[in-house]
């Protein structure tokens, strides 16, 4: 049958969250989380099959909060929680160069103290968040399989997955303001939703030894890819969930010669599907460069590095981000809150 691995372990956590002042959005929170899990991987000849069990007691206290906007959510609070999550997983070798994986789990999760008991205006998110203290243990089904090819220095991978949500917890705009402030109100709620997607990676060697392209010298020439992209979608409503990556393209063209090493990549984010009340956002691409050059210093090793971001200067935003639809310049229209424009970076890092 093959040797039986496996690990019995026992975590425990504790965080205090305190915030005072005008900036202060929800009250004093204490969390404690205790967890016991089991890991165990059998691996016989043709592959790997493994096992995990993940049981947890989660005891969210929050102290009574007069200053909130909603009066519903002011007293003090005390939850528990159980969850409990199970998974499966297999790899299985087709062939020398050819590997399927598959895994299968029912995953739980507790809520967390904001999405309990925030009841005021987020600065970071430039919005009035409320929290919902009858929100349930998160509960999901999760299955992907993936694809893998290897060939010497060459690899890829390609995955698909599928995430049902019996009562997805995410931050969704109701439509409504503060009472007495100039900020939407955006509310911590459940429903039931679906994620699915397909993620692909590779790096092949092109030139170089065991290359698709000999080399005359000892430089090696390779390229890195990545393509991935998610739908999701709320059972009921048929909505798109908000603030999902858009779909993604990238590449990034390396040369190793020596102590030199050199990159240039490329990702290209595709428009994001709008989900309700969420501002439009445009496509983008982003380009950036790399250089470094690895000596030895003494007993260190050093290497000298160059870096340039958003090459083209871009104008980007997020769709990910709340702000892009929050923080709205009155003037032009448009996001106070893209990323990064062109940045140089240039550095030394030492190992000793």
């Amino acid at each position: 049958m093959g040797k039986l691995e496996g690990v019995l372990g026992w975590q425990s956590n504790g965080s205090d969250f305190e915030a005072d002042g005008d900036e202060a959005f929800m009250p004093s929170t204490n969390t404690k989380e205790y967890a016991l899990y089991l890991v165990e991987e059998l691996s016989p000849t043709w592959g790997k099959f493994s096992l995990g069990l993940r049981a947890e007691q989660v005891k969210v206290k929050g102290d009574a909060f007069a200053a909130g906007f909603d009066s519903d959510n002011v007293a003090a609070t005390s939850k528990r929680f159980t969850p409990f999550s199970a998974s499966i997983g297999s790899l299985i070798y087709l062939s020398p160069t050819l590997k399927l994986t598959g895994h299968l789990a029912r995953t739980q999760r507790a809520p967390k103290d904001y999405e309990l008991r925030a009841n005021g205006v987020h600065i970071a998110s430039d919005a009035a968040e409320l929290g919902t203290p009858t929100l349930a243990t998160e509960k999901a089904w999760q299955a992907d399989i993936g694809l893998g090819w290897a060939q010497g220095p060459h690899t890829a991978q390609l995955n698909y997955f599928q995430n049902r949500f019996d009562n997805y917890i995410g931050l969704i705009a109701t439509g409504a303001t503060h009472p007495t402030e100039d900020y939407d109100v955006y509310q911590f709620t459940a429903a039931r939703a679906e994620f699915k997607g397909i993620e692909a990676v590779g790096d092949w060697r092109v030139i170089g030894q065991n290359g698709w392209l000999p080399s005359e010298g000892d430089a090696v020439w390779r390229m890195k890819w990545r393509a991935d992209a998610v739908r999701a979608t709320y059972l009921d409503s048929g909505l798109a969930v908000p603030r999902i990556p858009a779909a993604r393209l990238g590449t990034t063209l390396l040369r190793e010669s020596g102590p030199w090493h050199a990159s240039l990549g490329v990702e290209y984010n595709a428009k994001p599907r709008r989900g309700e009340n969420q501002a439009a956002s445009s496509a983008y691409t982003l380009w950036n460069i790399y250089v470094s050059y690895r000596q030895k210093i003494a007993s260190s090793q050093a290497i000298w590095f160059a870096r340039v971001d958003n090459l083209t200067d871009a104008l980007a935003y997020p769709a990910t981000s709340i702000l892009t639809t929050t923080a709205m310049d009155d003037a032009s229209g448009r996001p106070k809150a893209p990323l990064p424009g062109r940045s140089f970076k240039l550095g030394l890092q030492l190992s000793f």
